[in-house]
């Protein structure tokens, strides 16, 4: 799709709030790729694929139970689209909050990882000036060749939090257009071809996932971003496996994120880390075991490199109930290939 400059400027002036002159730009033509790789199947739970734009090229919504609305956006924009302190500021404004310098940036934000590779990651809140109503904002930027790729969620404060982790979920297994990653749809023969000629090995369909339960464990549907899922101590605690490609943002980005949003604790670094870290050793890889407990639950998880990705298990409920299956959780991580 071609878009010349004056659909720029409309796109300039939505993303940064500001005037912007065209009468004496040099005329410019870009390519605005169409997403392709993320279908509606991979979408997480609840998500409703809505038609692409000239600005979006992924747009979804999410419907709460009680009627909350929010919005998930994916928009590309050549070069730094402005700055990061410039959308940042863009978006606070959006939730009424006040703007913040560069030396408060580093602050807002967090890395993640987008289709293997880091980002920035910014969660703000506040009362929208529109809507008057509590609204809930969740942002990712990242480089991606010479363009800016945006990815937001926004909308009710309730909802959006509770859609935190389906949306960084669906960021870590975001595939741009065109990387030879992809595993939707059929890989064309052209796209081997490069791939071999380059020397790099496409992805194999991953090979089917088993484990041995333990008996009274309760196999539930796996919710989004999982692979398994079940209830143990008649309900009391979860199981559940998740398969992500690469490291995932590694040992200490999981561990925190557990603590600071499941568990009530705060992070730690990588001093800390080493102590709540025990090692694992599983007929083919070497894994960690950590155990953690909040003010409300206590986790017993498992990280699992295994080949070009990293298996997540975790057990999470009350205190008691998860002492309870700890080894009988063991066993059962010992047990999944």
């Amino acid at each position: 799709m071609k878009i010349n400059a004056f659909t720029w400027w409309m796109a300039g002036a939505l993303l940064l709030q500001g005037p912007v002159g065209c009468s004496r730009q040099e005329i410019r033509v870009y390519d605005v790729p169409k997403e392709t790789a993320v279908a509606s199947a991979a979408l997480p739970e609840g998500w409703q694929q809505l038609a692409a734009d000239e600005m979006r090229i992924g747009n979804y919504s999410v419907t709460g139970t009680n009627g909350a609305k929010a919005q998930v956006t994916v928009i590309s924009l050549p070069g730094a689209a402005g700055g990061e302190l410039e959308n940042v500021n863009r978006w606070r404004k959006q939730v009424g909050l006040q703007p913040i310098t560069a030396d408060d940036l580093g602050k807002e934000s967090r890395e993640i990882q987008i289709a293997g590779a880091p980002a920035r990651f910014f969660e703000l809140s506040g009362v929208a000036p529109e809507t008057k109503a509590r609204t809930r904002l969740l942002a990712a930027l990242q480089n991606q060749g010479d363009s800016t790729w945006f990815f937001k969620m926004m909308g009710d404060d309730g909802l959006v939090g509770e859609q935190k982790e389906a949306f960084l979920g669906f960021c870590m297994r975001y595939q741009y257009p065109g990387d030879r990653r992809q595993e939707i749809g059929d890989r064309s023969q052209e796209t081997e071809d490069r791939a071999a000629a380059a020397g790099e090995a496409l992805q194999e369909p991953a090979p089917r996932r088993t484990w041995k339960a333990p008996a009274g464990w309760q196999e539930q549907q796996p919710g989004p971003m999982q692979d398994g899922k079940f209830l143990v101590s008649g309900g009391k605690a979860t199981v559940s496996i998740s398969v992500l490609q690469g490291a995932a943002g590694g040992e200490l980005a999981n561990v925190n994120r557990w603590r600071t949003q499941q568990l009530g604790l705060p992070a730690v670094d990588e001093a800390g880390l080493a102590p709540l870290l025990t090692p694992l050793d599983l007929a083919d890889t070497k894994a960690n075991l950590v155990d953690m407990t909040g003010p409300k639950e206590r986790m017993v998880a498992a990280i699992v490199p295994r080949g070009s990705q990293t298996w997540f298990f975790k057990m999470l409920g009350e205190e008691g109930a998860v002492g309870a299956e700890k080894v009988a959780f063991v066993e059962f991580v010992k047990s999944a290939k």
